[in-house]
């Protein structure tokens, strides 16, 4: 399955081939989790905010959060200011 993946203000790995500004596919197999997925990208374990589909998913959900076909993954960092 191909998801496709958003990378706000950070780029792991250099994940933004062909001047995608931070954006890819992501190619898991089926039954992916959003766990395996964030794993795929080096992220497992980080302190991010994750979405799919517009729709947050937390930390503890995580590993039971079935992925499919066409969703798309938002991966945001901790952001500060002030």
């Amino acid at each position: 399955m191909r998801v496709r993946v958003r990378l706000i203000a950070l780029d792991p790995h250099g994940a933004a081939p062909d001047g995608l500004g931070g954006s890819r596919d992501l190619d898991l197999p089926d039954g992916a989790t959003l766990a395996d997925g964030l794993r795929a990208l080096g992220l497992e374990g980080a302190g991010m905010m994750v979405m799919v589909n517009d729709g947050p998913v937390p930390p503890e959900s995580r590993a039971d959060h079935g992925l499919a076909d066409g969703d798309g993954i938002t991966v945001f960092p901790p952001i500060q200011g002030g």
